[in-house]
């Protein structure tokens, strides 16, 4: 995104909040990354009905959204300060002593400047070239983690 560039700015996306981001009900509007809001689960009878769409309040209503999840992604990013593979790897998978053969990229063009760093946002879908990389048992670690709300201790995997 453009230095400066204001992405919870207007009537709309201004009264979005994180619990809206991290529940998928923000219904934000925008196009980061070259990447509409509209162009993942599109909604209307045409093409040209999409970017026009309805907006719905924020809270209200459910939509999955890759598009949104980077927002997500970058917004996080601006919080912690640094690339967010490195967060997932100290917060959650050197804990749960997972192998270190999974990758998380963003797109060719995610690069931001922060705190004098070129840092690349990753995004949250795998379509459009992005996506976090994960071997099956890495996959498996983390849903068990989930399942056990992190108070299991895991062992033979």
């Amino acid at each position: 995104m453009p230095h400066g560039v204001d992405l919870y700015q207007g009537e709309h996306n201004s009264q979005i909040r994180w619990d809206h981001l991290l529940r998928q009900t923000s219904d934000w509007q925008g196009t980061p990354w070259g990447k509409p809001d509209w162009a993942d689960r599109p909604e209307g009878k045409t093409p040209a009905d999409r970017p026009s769409r309805p907006l719905r309040t924020p809270g209200s209503h459910y939509k999955y959204n890759d598009v949104r999840v980077n927002l997500l992604a970058l917004s996080t990013l601006y919080v912690w300060r640094k690339p967010l593979p490195e967060v997932l790897n100290e917060q959650i998978m050197q804990p749960i002593g997972a192998s270190s053969t999974w990758r998380w990229y963003g797109y060719d063009n995610s690069w931001i400047e922060l705190d004098g760093q070129r840092i690349q946002s990753v995004s949250g879908g795998g379509h459009w070239g992005g996506g976090v990389l994960l071997m099956p048992g890495i996959w498996r670690v983390l849903v068990i983690c989930f399942y056990a709300r992190g108070n299991g201790k895991i062992s033979n995997w």
